[in-house]
Formats: structure tokens, C-alpha cells, sequence
């Protein structure tokens, strides 16, 4: 697998943000979102090649996060998420959302998908069907202007019944305006939000937190 880092950390965000985890950055992704925070990850001929006993080996914890770039560009993530499964280790796997769920995808405990809104530059990559997952997954929507709520509402009516979270994130960086307009989005429709920790606890440029 093309690995970018391996590294433990906090994850940063969601359902179960401020939870001690390995994460395991895929590189490579398929997507150019404007507010990208690991362009170093996007470049598919980047990273280092690393066999799937070598990250297991290097994920001795109970929580793997595994994330990219685009994790589910690489042919051996389903070996990866067997050989960590086994070991009783619960996997969460991050997606851009732009590819169809793989046929081994309920071996994942928990998946983040991340619809893309119009602000981000790549609306209409995401696949909705990733709408119908189980309830242990997350639909994350990264939103910084109007047309993405109203984006949201319309992705959210047109899906019917929704098995996943519905995660609201505000893009970095952020203003107290927008954060409360969020807030009372979300008590408005019952979504959650979501704030990236790692925002709040380092600066930008730091890397592996």
C-alpha cells in the first residue's frame, strides 16, 4: 500500500472526535477540494510503499483510523482492515465519497464520508448511495457558505431515510458568525456539529497531531 504517515493521535473529529487512535494516511486521492488540509497526501506517486504486516505491526492499539488522501484507492485496503479486524482492533475508515462501497465494506466498523458540497470545488463526485449505510457510519458535510446548507437539505430530502450521522463541519477557518449560523442549522434539523479538534489544538502547518 501507498502509505503517506502512520502516526498516534487523537482523532480529530466526528462521533468520535478527542479519541485516542493510530491513524494511517492513505496517499493518493482522486478529488482536489479548495480546502484541503493534506495536499500532501494527494499526489498518488508520493508516500512509501509499505506491506499490510508492516502497518499492522505498527498499529498496536484498540482504534485505527485509517484516512488519506483516498483510502479506498488502494487495492489492498480490504486485506489491511481483515488483518486489523482479526486482531479485534475497530476500524474507521474516512472516504472522499466519489467511490462505490467495496463489496467487503460492512467489515468496516465505522466509515466517514465526506459528501462533497458546492464550495468545495468538487460537487457532484460524491455517491449518495453511500446515504444508505448502516447507522454505525457518518455522512460528513464540510460547509462554509449558505448554497452548501441549502446543498445539504436538498442532498438530505432527495435520500428519503438516512441509516448514517449527519455530521455539519465548518470549514477552516472559521468566524463566530458562521460557527453560530451552523449551530442553529443544526437545532433547526437535528444534524450534529462537528468542529475539527486538531483546528483548535495546533497551528495549521503542524503535521502528525
Amino acid at each position: 500500500m501507498k502509505i503517506s504517515e502512520i502516526y498516534h493521535a487523537l482523532n480529530g473529529e466526528g462521533v468520535h472526535a478527542g479519541v485516542p487512535v493510530i491513524i494511517v494516511r492513505a496517499q493518493g486521492c482522486n478529488l482536489r477540494c479548495v480546502y484541503c488540509d493534506t495536499q500532501y497526501g494527494q499526489d498518488v506517486n508520493g508516500g512509501y510503499d509499505w506491506s499490510v504486516p508492516a502497518i499492522v505491526s505498527r498499529c498496536q492499539t484498540r482504534r485505527v483510523l485509517i484516512t488519506g488522501g483516498e483510502p479506498l484507492l488502494q487495492p489492498d485496503l480490504g486485506d489491511l482492515v481483515h488483518a486489523l479486524t482479526t486482531r479485534g482492533i475497530e476500524v474507521e475508515v474516512e472516504t472522499n465519497g466519489s467511490i462505490e462501497p467495496p463489496a467487503w465494506w460492512k467489515s468496516v466498523d465505522c466509515w466517514s464520508v465526506d459528501i462533497k458540497c458546492p464550495n468545495s470545488g468538487q460537487c457532484g463526485e460524491s455517491r449518495l448511495d453511500w446515504l444508505g449505510a448502516r447507522e454505525q457510519a457518518k455522512v460528513k458535510f464540510v460547509v462554509s457558505s449558505e448554497d452548501d446548507l441549502k446543498f445539504v437539505l436538498k442532498t438530505v430530502m432527495f435520500a428519503g431515510r438516512i441509516e448514517p450521522t449527519i455530521l455539519i463541519s465548518p470549514a477552516h477557518p472559521w468566524s463566530h458568525e458562521w460557527l453560530h449560523e451552523c449551530v442553529d442549522f443544526c437545532k433547526l434539523y437535528g444534524f450534529r456539529l462537528s468542529l475539527q479538534l486538531h483546528k483548535i489544538l495546533y497551528p495549521a502547518e503542524v503535521r502528525g497531531v
